[in-house]
């Protein structure tokens, strides 16, 4: 993504990652990964693996509010509502 190529994150990845994120993740929260967002009724699995790693799904990490929070890591949650 970060090079304007599609994700290589496919579902069947998905339900194989989210079993390691949620061994590994907690530990990292606050330096290496960002406080989980609320999961919702709609998630697929890549979607539910995004949100558990602290990231909102569909949103491309070089738009201007990702840039922002670049910039500003204080505002993070700022994007995330």
């Amino acid at each position: 993504m970060a090079a304007g190529r599609p994700s290589p994150l496919n579902a069947d990845l998905s339900e194989r990652l989210l079993p390691v994120a949620e061994a590994i993740a907690e530990p990292l929260r606050g330096f290496a990964c960002a406080p989980a967002l609320d999961p919702r009724p709609a998630d697929d699995a890549t979607a539910a693996l995004l949100r558990y790693l602290g990231r909102a799904p569909g949103v491309d990490p070089l738009s201007r509010p990702a840039a922002a929070v670049l910039r500003d890591p204080g505002r993070a949650l700022e994007w995330t509502r």
